[in-house]
């Protein structure tokens, strides 16, 4: 299964994407901003990593990916705004400045249509626009 996230639009604060299974599934999803790959304050690089379903004692059912550029622990996991996140990455359903919202229903969806699924990649994309 491949995962997308588009990466959109950046403040000093977040960069907002979409993650996208294409045909199957789109929502929105925040990250950090780039500070260049620091560890708990940065974004992750944009690449294709290998992912996969893990159960975090933190937020239960998740997808981690691995091998983030010396970056461990990055994980699709609940959250609405740039402190619930040291690096993650956050699903939601709607996107505004600098927050996702309903976290919890997208991730669900999420979780959802990728299932069970044995081989999952991610694949990062820049496409942004810095906003103030």
């Amino acid at each position: 299964m491949k995962i997308q996230i588009f990466r959109l639009w950046q403040s000093g604060k977040s960069t907002i994407g979409k993650i996208v299974i294409p045909g199957k599934f789109e929502c929105f999803c925040l990250e950090l901003p780039d500070r260049g790959n620091q560890r708990n304050i940065s974004r992750i690089l944009a690449g294709t990593y290998k992912a996969e379903i893990y159960r975090s004692r933190k937020f239960g059912k998740c997808i981690r990916l691995e091998d983030a550029h010396g970056r461990t622990y990055i994980l699709i996991h609940v959250g609405n705004w740039p402190r619930n996140t040291r690096g993650c990455i956050l699903p939601g359903t709607r996107a505004g400045k600098d927050a996702v919202y309903n976290s919890r229903l997208a991730l669900r969806k999420l979780m959802k249509v990728v299932g069970d699924a044995k081989e999952i990649t991610v694949e990062v994309i820049d496409e942004l626009e810095r906003i103030s």
